[in-house]
């Protein structure tokens, strides 16, 4: 039903790498929650630990995210 609505997208997103698809959805992801952990990302998306790592690193360098960062008095890096 969602590829005969918006064939485009559909067509545009089944060229995308899985790296590419990752950092397309976090970085979307990352414009509406300020912070998240790693966990929490990995969780949502299930994404392997090192998965979720590298892809965080790479909206990092690219300045779409910063991080990690602590806090106040929250455990944790965010």
């Amino acid at each position: 039903m969602f590829e005969r609505q918006y064939p485009a997208a559909v067509k545009a997103a089944r060229k995308l790498s899985r790296q590419q698809a990752i950092d397309s959805i976090l970085g979307k992801y990352f414009c509406v929650v300020y912070y998240a952990r790693l966990a929490d990302v990995r969780s949502l998306f299930s994404l392997h630990p090192e998965e979720a790592r590298e892809a965080l690193a790479r909206l990092a360098a690219a300045g779409c995210i910063a991080g990690p960062v602590r806090l106040g008095s929250r455990s944790g890096l965010f």
